[in-house]
């Protein structure tokens, strides 16, 4: 049943059910009831992104207080569900009728988590990408030149879900707009499907978070044209979901290693619209011969890595343990030209 491929979808994505990862509180927490689990970790959210009625991608999303995470899913993705894969759009439907396929997936999955993993439940919608760039646009959240690449990248999302990263990236700035003009309700004026109220209500403490940290699941792609999908590594989200909430954006380092004139400051003013603690520009070690950008990051923010080679389009990605942690260092090449995206 679609359901309950659904069900064993997400569970492998949250981590499964064997103990070794753990997703806010594992006290479940009722909607009526108050209790001081709630000030620490929300009921995780999965919003699902439909364009043109097929499922681009999810962003599931974690407050902690007042921080929290969101990670972007690609509809491609592909994961295991009994004895067969099957990707993230077509568990969720590709062509929804009113409140059923991607709304109605939807229904009743989170508690079906819930009650496998004992974890806390995942409350799961669907929003049309359309109407959820319109309401970024109208409230301003593109108006900075710095984020004005991204609101330019995400016109159109890929219908195979590549951009969920970038997408990660442009809801978490918003929601955190949305928080210092005093908004309640992220999704006011939005038309949702799946369980709409559940969701709007576990949403409400998203105007408490501050600071985000931003995350992409990357991986194998695999396939033919057509019929790519990705073969997920997990390992990396658990980590985030179990860990990394609660910690701010990194610190980043641009570095000039290509000796081509305006390449680290562009990428530096771009990643510093997106939030990014950014430190001075520098020539690179090996500048000006460095031909392949690559980004090098402290263990601790290996996720935010991932996010800054997706809207930087290239970027080689490697690990430094010697690194301070919450620091990423950025080594432009010359594969890498002003202006342009490759």
């Amino acid at each position: 049943m679609v359901l309950v491929a659904a069900v064993v979808t997400l569970l492998v994505l949250l981590g499964g059910s064997g103990g070794t990862t753990s997703v806010g509180s594992s006290t479940r927490v009722a909607e009526s009831e108050s209790s001081p689990q709630e000030s620490q970790a929300g009921i995780p959210l999965l919003l699902l992104v439909r364009q043109d009625e097929r499922i681009c991608g999810g962003l599931l999303l974690q407050s902690r207080g007042d921080q929290g995470v969101v990670i972007g899913v690609p509809g491609i993705s592909l994961l295991r569900s009994g004895d067969r894969f099957v990707t993230l759009a077509e568990l969720a439907g590709s062509r929804p009728s009113g409140a059923t396929a991607a709304g109605g997936a939807a229904m009743g999955l989170g508690n079906a988590v819930g009650e496998v993993s004992g974890l806390s439940t995942v409350a799961v919608a669907c929003a049309e990408w359309p109407d959820l760039l319109a309401r970024l646009e109208g409230e301003g959240f593109f108006a900075s030149p710095q984020r004005m690449l991204l609101g330019t990248l995400l016109r159109s999302l890929d219908p195979e879900g590549a951009d969920s990263g970038q997408a990660a990236l442009a809801v978490g700035g918003w929601l955190t707009l949305l928080r210092e003009a005093g908004r309640a309700d992220p999704w006011e004026g939005l038309s949702l499907q799946g369980e709409v109220d559940r969701f709007r209500s576990a949403s409400r403490l998203l105007s408490r978070v501050g600071s985000w940290s931003y995350g992409v699941v990357t991986g194998k792609l695999q396939g033919g044209e057509g019929a790519r999908y990705l073969d997920p590594a997990l390992g990396p989200v658990r980590d985030m979901l179990a860990k990394a909430a609660g910690k701010p954006l990194a610190r980043v380092q641009v570095q000039n290693g290509s000796g081509l004139v305006g390449v680290a400051e562009q990428a530096a003013e771009t990643l510093a619209g997106l939030g990014f603690e950014l430190l001075p520009v520098r020539n690179a070690l090996g500048f000006p011969d460095v031909v392949e950008t690559r980004i090098v990051a402290a263990p601790d923010v290996e996720m935010q890595s991932l996010v800054i080679r997706e809207v930087l389009g290239l970027g080689n990605l490697s690990t430094e343990g010697s690194l301070a942690g919450g620091s990423i260092v950025v080594i432009m090449g010359q594969d890498y030209q002003v202006g342009r995206r490759d």
